[in-house]
């Protein structure tokens, strides 16, 4: 199973027709998002048996799916989900046939945690920091929107131990170590970067607040 992040650009372009409101807070996100995780789930599974009905040339409604296994009922064939081809996201989205609370089921086992590597700001820092050979990596960005890294100076890690990279992107500057976590972020804590903060740079609490307060201001009412 590979974990990619949704597209929030692709979304929000598509006036949130494609995620819906791609945003988490506290305890609100199970009564808001579990009605549309079980749709994710349930249109992976109908897309899984649709594959595996094709690869059979049978109907998608004799197979089954449980435990990552298809199932063809009538002959009892069996086929792991991973193995399922053509590749499933290039079926339709057909119908979920379970619509109703009483058919979900709990996952039996753990699952691995999706982190905060798939996130794109963490990719990018990925890919730049990638032909840096085996080591530990600690980045920072800008604090503002649409801000972007002006210049830092790394002579300033000449004499630190284990650094192999210091890696500059558009937004942020990593510092790739090797031997401990530590060493990166040290040698990050050492940098002294000069962001380009541009028109958010001037953005204060008390520039927000009047923003709500303007109209009541004037002679609107």
């Amino acid at each position: 199973m590979r974990i990619e992040y949704a597209s929030s650009t692709r979304s929000v372009r598509e006036e949130n027709r494609v995620y819906g409101d791609m945003f988490s807070h506290g305890s609100h996100v199970r009564s808001s998002v579990a009605e549309r995780m079980q749709q994710v789930g349930a249109s992976a599974r109908e897309r899984i048996i649709a594959a595996a009905a094709a690869r059979w040339k049978v109907t998608a409604s004799e197979c089954v799916a449980a435990q990552s296994v298809v199932t063809h009922q009538p002959s009892g064939r069996t086929l792991r989900t991973a193995n399922s081809q053509p590749t499933p996201r290039r079926l339709s989205s057909p119908t979920s046939r379970d619509q109703n609370s009483g058919s979900v089921h709990f996952i039996p086992r753990s699952i691995p945690r999706v982190t905060w590597s798939t996130r794109p700001m963490d990719r990018q820092v990925r890919n730049g920091c990638a032909g840096s050979g085996h080591g530990f990596c600690r980045h920072q960005r800008v604090s503002r929107a649409r801000g972007k890294l002006k210049s830092v100076d790394e002579s300033v890690l000449s004499d630190a131990p284990g650094v192999v990279r210091v890696v500059k992107l558009e937004n942020a500057v990593a510092v790739v170590a090797t031997g401990t976590f530590w060493r990166a972020k040290r040698a990050l804590s050492r940098l002294q970067p000069e962001w380009d903060v541009g028109a958010a740079g001037t953005l204060t609490a008390g520039s927000f607040g009047a923003i709500p307060r303007g109209p009541l201001t004037g002679n609107a009412w």
